[in-house]
């Protein structure tokens, strides 16, 4: 793995995580935070790896809002007077995706759409190793936004404040965290509050995944304080 050195110094480890929506994950917790979080640019350009953004050009409005974002200056004009994205350049952070107000941007997955969530959890996993019996989790699931909150803007909460939880296993409390989520009425009416948000990404696999990597439990007993 390709983490920040900082984590071979430290004794402990606290994940204040933001729960939020993710157009890639599915949603953001706190595997998302740690893995993605801690891991350094070259692990994040790794677990990033199999994204793959597409312009659709009828849709294009040629804004220039995407080449604005594009942190690589990897998205030009084309000879039509459209956007076009240099693959070689592209890191896959989908920061055009949530820039592009047309609809013009979509995930072409290089692979499988579950292979971030898988590459986030063995990256949680691993560093979460590093800190034996000495790490705690956090995750506030208030502003949940419909998306990543790297992007310069959002959307609406999509459910009212549901509250603060912590737990010593992570994946179980990314499960608790969305299961209240789900079962909190909000702006949007579905059991499966992300899945509509995301249709594409089926954000159960990272914690299936994390479990099955022994980071945790998705089964949990919630205690109201």
């Amino acid at each position: 793995l390709y983490v920040g050195g900082l984590i071979m110094e430290t004794d402990t480890l606290i994940a204040l995580t933001h729960v939020k929506g993710h157009e890639a994950a599915g949603f953001g917790g706190v595997l998302k935070n740690i893995g993605m979080g801690l891991g350094s640019p070259a692990g994040k350009q790794q677990m990033h790896a199999d994204l793959v953004p597409v312009v659709n050009h009828e849709a294009c409005i040629a804004c220039g809002r995407c080449l604005k974002w594009c942190p690589k200056e990897a998205i030009t004009w084309s000879a039509d007077g459209k956007a076009q994205i240099d693959l070689k350049k592209c890191i896959g952070c989908a920061e055009c995706l949530a820039s592009c107000r047309s609809g013009a941007l979509s995930i072409n997955w290089g692979g499988e759409p579950g292979i971030l969530q898988e590459k986030l959890a063995e990256y949680a996993a691993g560093i979460i190793a590093r800190f034996p019996g000495k790490s705690a989790f956090i995750n506030f699931v208030t502003d949940v936004a419909p998306n990543c909150d790297c992007f310069p803007f959002n959307g609406e909460p999509i459910v009212p404040d549901i509250g603060i939880l912590a737990s010593f296993d992570p994946v179980a409390l990314d499960q608790a965290s969305v299961d209240l989520i789900n079962q909190t009425d909000g702006r949007l009416k579905s059991h499966d509050k992300f899945r509509e948000l995301h249709p594409e990404v089926d954000w159960t696999v990272q914690l299936k995944y994390a479990e099955e990597l022994g980071l945790g439990s998705r089964k949990y007993e919630l205690v109201v304080k």
